[in-house]
């Protein structure tokens, strides 16, 4: 099955050139197939990893889906914050990024669906990793929301004073 995966990056990175080479049409065909792709396609994998999942088990124990949500949440929080003692970036904008960067679905389902076909890991896991994913992506929309509106003024651009500066903000 990761033949599959392999042919499929294959086909885009072969397919890409031909499509940018018929400009217009080239555009209108790749929108095409993503609208096909994502559409159709997309809807029967997310049902298809719906089928192999194991809610009992994810009921009786939670768990293991939260410690992974909570372990990738605040690992990227914590990246992100090691930027802060360095003069990189503020607080405000740590915990913005963190929070912006956590948004996940789609590679980590395929990744764990490949690791559940070929055997890797046992439903329970797979369960427990595609809950933690989608908690996220359910979370993550809120809480970016949330912080931005909070902090907006905290969160704004520094007014720079060169006029070279495309940037800069004229009084």
């Amino acid at each position: 099955e990761l033949g599959m995966v392999v042919g499929a990056i294959t086909a885009g990175i072969v397919m890409r050139p031909v499509f940018n080479d018929l400009a217009l049409v080239g555009e209108q065909t790749t929108q095409t197939i993503r609208s096909i792709t994502y559409g159709f396609f997309g809807l029967l994998f997310f049902f298809w990893v719906g089928l192999s999942v194991n809610l009992e088990g994810l009921f009786d124990s939670p768990t293991l889906a939260l410690l992974l949500f909570l372990a990738a949440f605040v690992g990227k929080l914590a990246g992100v914050a090691i930027m802060v003692p360095m003069g990189k970036v503020t607080w405000l904008e740590a915990w913005t990024i963190g929070i912006g960067i956590n948004a996940r679905l789609t590679t980590e389902i395929i990744v764990a669906k490949l690791l559940l076909d070929a055997r890797l890991i046992d439903v329970d896991l797979f369960t427990a990793l595609v809950a933690a994913s989608s908690l996220s992506t359910a979370l993550v929309p809120l809480l970016f929301t949330f912080i931005v509106r909070r902090w907006r003024s905290g969160l704004q651009p520094p007014a720079h004073e060169s006029p070279t500066d495309p940037g800069a903000r004229h009084v």
